[in-house]
């Protein structure tokens, strides 16, 4: 399936998740890192491919799919910061308060 780039905005209401428990998210960000632990470095990314499209298939809403992976990218302040270390914390902060903002990337900015 070729990759196509996303040039529109997400559908309204589906840009930012409603209110989620903090330690639901707390428990699926220690289940990832564990398993992540647990992989050598170079199988890290396939992984994560894989877990990614098992959850999509699992959501059923290429929609709503498409919003995550916008909110998913990092800001632009964040890419200096290592995987795995303080970036992951900040990441379980950020879904907890509604999610991390693609806003600059929709904007084109």
């Amino acid at each position: 399936m070729p990759r196509t780039t996303r040039t529109d905005a997400p559908p309204a209401g589906l840009d930012q998740p409603a209110a989620i428990d903090p330690a639901y998210l707390e428990r699926s960000f220690d289940s990832l890192v564990a398993a992540l632990d647990t992989l050598p470095v170079e199988a890290e990314k396939d992984y994560l491919a894989r877990l990614v499209l098992i959850l999509a298939e699992e959501l059923k809403d290429a929609g709503r799919f498409e919003a995550a992976v916008v909110r998913a990218m990092p800001r632009p302040s964040s890419k200096d910061t290592p995987a795995h270390s303080g970036a992951s914390a900040t990441a379980a902060e950020d879904l907890a308060r509604g999610g991390a903002s693609g806003d600059a990337r929709e904007k084109g900015q």
